[in-house]
């Protein structure tokens, strides 16, 4: 048994099955963090079954989209520019989440 740390991210653009996927893993008992850490939404308009999604990791996203002036509607210029601290947010993500 090794003591090595796996993780897994499940990204996708809207309406590709990336909820189906993270609702599964969860469902299937993979650490994705607490439920009341997730922002599942169940029920909501265009997805009845859920998000899904880490509400640590979301928050992060919206704030790198954010600094580069768009939004999840509108798409941002690449490359996408990280200020320190979003950099040091990302880090503490990676070693923290689940």
């Amino acid at each position: 048994m090794s003591d090595r740390y796996s993780s897994v991210v499940i990204t996708g653009s809207g309406k590709c099955g990336s909820s189906l996927v993270a609702h599964s893993f969860f469902h299937a008992g993979f650490p994705m963090g607490p439920e009341e850490e997730l922002v599942i939404h169940r029920g909501a308009k265009g997805n009845i079954g859920g998000y899904w999604e880490h509400a640590a990791i979301l928050s992060m996203n919206e704030d790198i989209l954010s600094f580069n002036g768009a939004s999840w509607d509108n798409a941002p210029q690449l490359p996408l520019a990280l200020s320190p601290e979003l950099r040091s947010r990302m880090g503490l993500l990676a070693g923290g989440v689940a």
